[in-house]
């Protein structure tokens, strides 16, 4: 029997325990404080990009520190500049091609430099530009859960189409081990992974036969709550950054678990209302000829990405030299949980 048919085991686990730690979380644009050489710097790359003259500039207040967004109203409109390591240029203009030629519209489309380019480098930063979409960040209160959802569906099915290139990264996936970790979280999460350590060596196990490596297909790896923006009650996906060569059926599954877990996190949704509806996201998702195609399969691309997440995070917590990105850890740990809720109950 293959065991992406095996019965999932049964963790313990206390509900209420669950669905409270959000750090993807308080983004808000401040008014900026800049040197005169920072402003400069800033009007010199809205110049290239031909965005007109600045009259107000906004910054991003977030946790990620290895990029910064800034918001630049001008007489031609509202524009958003990102600023990341010039070492990424290549793979984001590749990525802001793609986007552009994508027959789906609800997502970021960066604009071209006077000189053709999406991409310019000034100051050892990779800047690009696109207009600032008006709405909201998804906040698991809107009512049309499925149909955001489609979306997310409707736009790796866009993506997948699309020739494989060697310009486009490639997810490094980390295989997880089971050593101990206990140093790097709180007391609670201790306790839950002593409880279940040997059910989450099985889920390990489990997802052995997913090879994503033979698989890669084009993707967006972060459709999360923080990256879908509602605009007139549909979303507007962000994040270009995000899009790689993956397995879309990872890519899905996380998705599809994020945005779920975001609605109950938030107070908005209960687990059971949640679970409620994977029968019809099944259900698009087989139309769509993606393999999560029930519980069982949903479950394992999801838990695929979690416990492969946990792996990412334990290797730059023990090599933390040059790593600008925070961590999860605890969050992710209980997400395994949290997505076993949210699939078979407890």
């Amino acid at each position: 029997m293959s065991r992406l048919s095996e019965k999932v085991l049964t963790p313990k686990y206390e509900l209420n325990s669950l669905f409270k730690i959000e750090t993807n979380r308080d983004f808000k644009w401040e008014k900026a404080t800049l040197t005169r050489e920072e402003n400069s710097r800033i009007r010199t790359v809205a110049e290239q990009f031909n965005l007109g003259s600045i009259r107000n500039i906004w910054v991003m207040t977030k946790r990620n520190k290895a990029t910064t967004l800034y918001r630049l109203e001008s007489q031609n409109g509202d524009w958003v500049l990102r600023s990341s390591a010039e070492s990424e240029k290549k793979w984001l203009e590749a990525q802001s091609r793609v986007v552009n030629q994508l027959e789906y519209r609800n997502i970021t489309k960066p604009i071209e430099t006077i000189h053709g380019n999406f991409v310019f480098c000034e100051s050892g930063h990779a800047w690009m530009a696109y207009s600032c979409q008006p709405g909201e960040i998804f906040s698991g209160a809107e009512t049309n859960l499925i149909e955001i959802i489609r979306e997310c569906v409707l736009l790796l099915e866009s993506l997948r189409k699309v020739p494989v290139s060697s310009d486009l990264p490639s997810v490094a996936h980390f295989r997880f081990e089971a050593s101990s970790f206990s140093e790097f979280v709180s007391e609670p999460a201790r306790e839950l992974l002593s409880q279940n350590l040997e059910i989450i060596k099985e889920w390990a196990d489990q997802v052995l036969e997913i090879s994503p490596v033979t698989g890669l297909l084009l993707t967006h790896n972060d459709l999360n709550h923080a990256n879908t923006l509602i605009v007139d009650s549909k979303p507007f996906f962000l994040d270009i950054e995000d899009i790689c060569l993956e397995d879309p059926n990872i890519a899905l599954g996380h998705a599809i678990f994020k945005l779920l877990r975001h609605a109950v996190y938030s107070g908005h949704r209960k687990v059971e209302e949640m679970r409620g509806l994977l029968p019809k996201i099944f259900e698009i998702a087989r139309a769509a000829n993606f393999k999560i195609r029930d519980q069982q399969s949903f479950f394992r691309y999801a838990v695929f990405r979690i416990l492969s997440d946990i792996q990412m995070i334990l290797e730059r917590l023990r090599n933390p030299e040059g790593n600008q990105m925070p961590t999860d850890l605890e969050k992710k740990i209980m997400n395994l949980f949290e997505l076993h809720a949210l699939v078979y109950g407890n």
